[in-house]
């Protein structure tokens, strides 16, 4: 177990690195709205995207530290609670990867950083639920 406790915390420093990636990209965004909405627009557009970016990225930090306490205090001792919270964290990032690739536009797709951000999430969400689903009957 210490093996698959040690992949699901280090899942959990990958979803703060994607908090991260959304903090550090902020600027660059925030400029490329203001250049594609207008002046007009740019009061009301880019403000609603900092209240939706900021949220994402400190929601994305909570559930790294989350999934990474699973990892070091519920996975390493075979806990259900862990195996289930790992089973909803990657269900969740998967369902949420596929609801961003199916209904973003794919101006926002093509970018390399979002791709990144995309495809760490589900690395996460895959890496977190597999492993566990596959070792089961090893959590009491």
């Amino acid at each position: 177990m210490k093996g698959l406790a040690r992949l699901v915390t280090a899942m959990g420093v990958l979803t703060l690195l994607v908090a991260a990636l959304h903090f550090v990209m902020m600027p660059k965004l925030s400029n490329m709205i203001a250049r594609a909405v207008g002046p007009g627009a740019q009061e009301s557009v880019v403000p609603i995207f900092y209240i939706n970016h900021v949220g994402s990225g400190i929601f994305l930090a909570m559930l790294g530290l989350i999934l990474m306490v699973t990892g070091m205090a519920g996975v390493r001792i075979g806990e259900r609670w862990a195996a289930w919270s790992c089973l909803i964290f990657g269900a969740g990032f998967l369902v949420l990867v596929a609801v961003l690739c199916l209904t973003l536009p794919p101006f926002f797709l093509s970018g390399i950083y979002f791709q990144l951000a995309l495809g760490g999430l589900a690395l996460v969400g895959l890496v977190v639920s597999v492993p566990v689903l596959r070792k089961w009957r090893s959590f009491y």
